[in-house]
């Protein structure tokens, strides 16, 4: 899954230990309550974000300018509000 996020233009996100109960009831609502997997993608890719973030410190300024012209291009799973309505966006 990660490989076809990046080859569509979609932020990658990784399902952790501890998203995993709510991925697994996002898969059983889906249909019913699409909002639960959708929120529970999102926070991955929140937290993705997050830790891309931490390791890009690790470069130079001009490295990070080269790293992050690429991230615009990424969009968000779901750009629509999520069921608080807040609407997610790449920062």
């Amino acid at each position: 899954m990660f490989k076809e996020c990046l080859a569509n233009n979609i932020t990658p996100f990784i399902i952790t230990d501890e998203l995993k109960k709510f991925y697994y009831r996002g898969l059983r609502e889906w249909g019913h309550i699409d909002g639960y997997l959708t929120d529970t993608c999102l926070t991955a890719q929140d937290q993705y974000k997050a830790l891309l973030s931490h390791f890009l410190h690790a470069f130079s300024e001009k490295s990070k300018e080269k790293i992050w012209r690429l991230v615009p291009n990424l969009v968000p799973l779901h750009p629509k509000k999520n069921k608080h309505g807040f609407k997610r966006e790449i920062s």
